[in-house]
């Protein structure tokens, strides 16, 4: 089974304020901005030229922490089903995601 590869799609414009941030992503409706937090804007970051579900989730872990019921696998994909689903990033799921 093959890890799942993430990777933030292009942003038009992006601004980042005191860990925050908006994304301006061009589509075929000219456009949309989408608000991000911290943990949003590193899963952006670190899949700009695409990354393996794993690796982020340990990258991640190391910058946030681990989720208080320990389920790091599920948490990740919970961000990044999320992300995806607002056009943030995309998922080649390989086997999938499930």
């Amino acid at each position: 089974m093959r890890d799942p590869v993430v990777r933030a799609v292009e942003a038009v414009d992006e601004l980042v304020i005191d860990g925050e941030g908006v994304v301006l992503l061009g589509d075929a409706s000219g456009g949309r901005v989408v608000r991000l937090s911290a943990l949003g804007l590193a899963v952006r970051s670190l899949t700009a030229g695409g990354m393996p579900l794993g690796a982020l989730g340990v990258r991640l872990a190391a910058e946030f922490g681990v989720p208080e019921d320990g389920d790091l696998d599920g948490a990740v994909r919970t961000v990044v089903d999320d992300l995806a689903a607002q056009g943030v990033v995309e998922v080649d799921p390989g086997e999938g995601l499930a």
